[in-house]
């Protein structure tokens, strides 16, 4: 509002206020103060002393640099820090022990002076994530090298320092040892290996029999093969195209019997199955030609329907043989009491998503439903003289393809027993020889 003049007159006088001054040091605003004809008379404004703020902030800076320095030093774990292109700046006394360098020696290297080679990559992808803002901490594992040239396993946490642009100007990281902990992991892994090495082998004196018996298979035909052959060799006019074409039957029979030698020989290693891409649908026609050349004639009546245009799945074949093998002669086994007109197995095919599943169908006598949840387990058997190892030899099988094995009862009467496998091209696993 409008103030006295001097000496009384009632002339108006103009309180300015303009804007702050910029210039450094400026602590107060200014106001010009002018009388009616425009004139300055004078200045009016207000000076805060700032000197105790000033003096608490550098007080807390010194006391929260002391703090850390405090902690830096006597931290149990590593602090160490780098600057934007990867060279050591400081390490605390812990990291200096750690790695058995000295505080100078560090100061002169760089991340892929004390990283084993292989991680210096990922070191470098990490410090990138930092330099490139997108991210403002990482953590993640690595191995160190020490001065001795022993290995370190550390857990690393590293945290970006930027300027007020947000340039990276440097990282703290804290690294904690973990090498103990690998090292345990370690040992514990190498002792599941050996704990699945000994239940292989304990598993081996039960699949003895079971596999005996699939050897019977080929060395049957052999005999019968060797001695039709014989006989048509003693007739007057003998046949030799018959007998040729029989004696390969024999050599083929030879090899089948070589391959389950092999299959018995290999579970007693580690990692010996034999995984390769394989046609599911040959497997199939295999075992039931083998099933057919043992049975009786009229024995039973073995239908495929084998989806065509199967994918191969990832398999080791001779193991997957003995499951069909022993699934269809099952199959046999459950309708022995009917008569030969009704014995009829199916073996089917067919593709399910991810899977290839291979059917085992027959209208036997079914399975009782105290058994249902025993019919896989070691030595239980239904058979009189059965030793109760072939499904459980099934199931150890598919185990080890990450597969499935399990049976469904037919809605007018019988079992149906599926086994799942997975497609081949979409298998995570190995394509050559694997361990189970």
């Amino acid at each position: 509002m409008p103030a006295p003049a001097a000496g009384g007159s009632s002339h108006p006088i103009t309180v300015s206020r303009p804007r702050p001054a910029r210039s450094p040091g400026s602590t107060a605003p200014r106001s010009r103060c002018a009388a009616g004809g425009g004139a300055p008379t004078g200045h009016l404004g207000t000076v805060t002393d700032i000197t105790r703020s000033k003096e608490t902030e550098t007080a807390l800076r010194e006391a929260s640099e002391a703090r850390y320095r405090v902690i830096f030093d006597n931290a149990p774990v590593g602090i160490t820090s780098v600057d934007a292109s990867g060279r050591l700046i400081e390490a605390n006394p812990a990291w200096e022990a750690m790695l058995g360098y000295s505080a100078n020696e560090l100061k002169s290297m760089g991340i892929a002076d004390i990283t084993h080679p292989d991680d210096v990559k990922l070191s470098f992808n990490q410090l990138r994530n930092l330099k490139e803002g997108t991210k403002d901490r990482v953590t993640f594992e690595k191995r160190f090298v020490r001065k001795n040239g022993s290995l370190l396993h550390g857990r690393l946490s590293a945290t970006a320092n930027r300027d007020a642009r947000g340039a990276l100007t440097s990282t703290v990281s804290i690294v904690e040892d973990i090498t103990a902990t690998k090292k345990a992991e370690a040992r514990l892994a190498e002792h599941q290996d050996e704990l699945v090495h000994a239940q292989r082998i304990a598993t081996l004196g039960e699949l003895v029999s079971g596999i005996a018996h699939e050897l019977n298979q080929p060395l049957t035909a052999i005999e019968n093969f060797a001695s039709g052959s014989i006989r048509r060799l003693r007739e007057p006019q003998a046949d030799l195209g018959l007998i040729n074409d029989t004696l390969a039957k024999v050599v083929n029979q030879t090899r089948r019997a070589s391959e389950v030698i092999r299959h018995l020989r290999d579970l007693s290693r580690s990692g010996a199955s034999h995984f390769a891409p394989v046609d599911v649908n040959r497997i199939v026609k295999g075992a039931v030609e083998l099933i057919a050349m043992g049975a009786r004639p009229g024995e039973y009546d073995i239908a495929l329907q084998l989806s065509p245009s199967m994918p191969d799945v990832m398999a080791d074949a001779i193991q997957i043989e003995q499951v069909i093998l022993n699934l269809v002669r099952n199959a046999g086994d459950a309708m022995a009491s009917m008569p030969v007109s009704d014995r009829r197995d199916i073996v089917s095919s067919a593709t399910n998503g991810a899977h290839v599943i291979v059917s085992v169908i027959d209208h036997g006598c079914g399975v009782h439903r105290d058994h249902a949840d025993k019919l896989f387990d070691s030595f239980f058997t239904t058979k009189h003289d059965g030793i109760g190892m072939g499904l459980s030899i099934c199931r150890w099988i598919m185990e080890n393809h990450d597969g499935r094995i399990w049976h469904t009862a037919n809605p007018n009467g019988g079992t149906t027993f599926r086994v799942e496998l997975v497609r081949a091209d979409l298998e995570r696993g190995p394509t050559a020889t694997a361990g189970s």
